[in-house]
């Protein structure tokens, strides 16, 4: 399961995927990004940190036609 953290970001843009890393970058703060945070295996000790979950779950892809989506509507 995993042990305590003491930050937890899930930003859903890409501006503000940016702003929690550079957050953390300028606060001097161990960052870990993670995508759907499933297939890991973390210790059970505190994580004096950030996580940063990216939660842009769906792609956008514009075309003439029709536009192209893939990813997770959650």
């Amino acid at each position: 399961v995993g042990g305590h953290i003491a930050h937890f970001v899930e930003p859903t843009t890409r501006v503000g995927l940016i702003e929690a890393v550079e957050d953390a970058d300028s606060k001097g703060l161990p960052l870990v990004v993670i995508g759907g945070g499933s297939n890991m295996l973390v210790s059970d000790d505190p994580f004096n940190g950030v996580v940063v979950r990216d939660a842009r779950c769906l792609i956008t892809v514009p075309d003439e036609g029709a536009p192209v989506e893939g990813g997770d509507r959650t």
